[in-house]
């Protein structure tokens, strides 16, 4: 059963020359006071002040410990999970601080607050998710309206990550192979991301079962959108590398932690001389490299998992592979 305790009084209505008078006095002490023409608006204006004073007052503390409990019954992923409460931590950093006291003027400083601190798109993220926590909390009562709806984005966010060229994308194959086939397993995960375009969330949580057809076939049954369920064809080179670490049974990589595999990435990249991208970037040459070379839009999409092409084109594809697609077809075209 909740607990509710009122944070202040309400008095009256109150006749008096002119109208009805309702006195209202909040938790601190202060007070206010409201005349009506009519009874029946004071009475109104009472009962909202009631409701208002008897929102269950709950710490922000506390009403994240209840959204973790109800993303968990949702069916949402343990890693979403953790990635939503560090981000709502990092704008509501005062933990006991009371929900209902969280103000749009006072969410309105928060947020200017973490964009001073934090990247355009990390801010950004944050906001839809604190407003998705807050339509929540507003559903169970914590507040009485979404003290973010009049907060904005500020700033223009960045489409994709830094990619590969052709040539880099090449000398980092050529020293990550080099390093996998001596059982460097971080250089392994790193050349499923850029040679078959996993996410690596997938990669980090494959296990040797995952493994099929002797290393020629790897199933993604846990992945981030149910159109990231689906089989994907190992290129020649991963076969054998991929066949003796399942030999091994259990998780492939030896561990679950995306920053990890982004270090191991990165340390690649030092190696080959060539520009410093995380795994995400890996990810992204292979969505353009696959459409400058003539595979559409929406193989390239189901290739990564997408829901719809749109996804790959905004974020993944650079604009000028599917011109470079085009320019390679009239060119064969022509030489028939």
């Amino acid at each position: 059963m909740r607990q509710r305790r009122k944070r202040g009084r309400v008095y009256g209505p109150y006749e008096e020359p002119g109208g009805w008078r309702v006195v209202v006095i909040n938790a601190k002490g202060e007070r206010t006071s409201a005349t009506f023409a009519r009874e029946r608006e004071a009475v109104a204006e009472r009962l909202a002040a009631e409701r208002e004073l008897e929102t269950e007052v709950i710490t922000v503390s506390q009403a994240l410990v209840k959204y973790e409990e109800y993303q968990v019954a949702k069916g949402n992923k343990p890693r979403s999970i953790a990635t939503t409460k560090e981000r709502l931590r990092s704008l509501l950093r005062d933990q006991e601080e009371c929900l209902v006291d969280l103000t749009p003027a006072r969410c309105q400083r928060l947020y200017d607050d973490l964009a001073a601190r934090v990247a355009v798109d990390t801010h950004r993220n944050t906001l839809n998710q604190a407003r998705t926590f807050f339509r929540w909390a507003e559903k169970r009562g914590f507040v009485r309206a979404n003290p973010l709806a009049s907060v904005d984005g500020i700033g223009r966010r960045r489409r994709g990550k830094p990619q590969l060229r052709i040539d880099e994308a090449r000398a980092f194959v050529s020293v990550a192979a080099a390093m996998a086939r001596a059982g460097d397993r971080g250089a392994l995960g790193a050349l499923m991301a850029l040679l078959m375009g996993m996410r690596a969330s997938e990669i980090l949580r494959l296990e040797a079962r995952d493994v099929d057809d002797a290393g020629r076939v790897i199933w993604i049954d846990d992945a981030k959108t149910e159109a990231g369920r689906r089989t994907l064809y190992v290129p020649p080179e991963l076969t054998d590398l991929l066949k003796a670490a399942a030999a091994e049974g259990g998780q492939l990589l030896p561990t679950q932690e995306h920053q990890w595999l982004n270090r191991q990435v990165r340390h690649l990249c030092g190696l080959a001389g060539v520009p410093r991208v995380c795994t995400h970037g890996l990810r992204g040459t292979h969505a353009t490299l696959g459409t400058e070379f003539g595979s559409s839009s929406l193989v390239v999409s189901q290739a990564l998992g997408h829901a719809s092409e749109d996804i790959t084109r905004a974020h993944y594809t650079l604009p000028e592979a599917s011109a470079a697609a085009v320019q390679r077809r009239v060119t064969l075209r022509l030489k028939e």
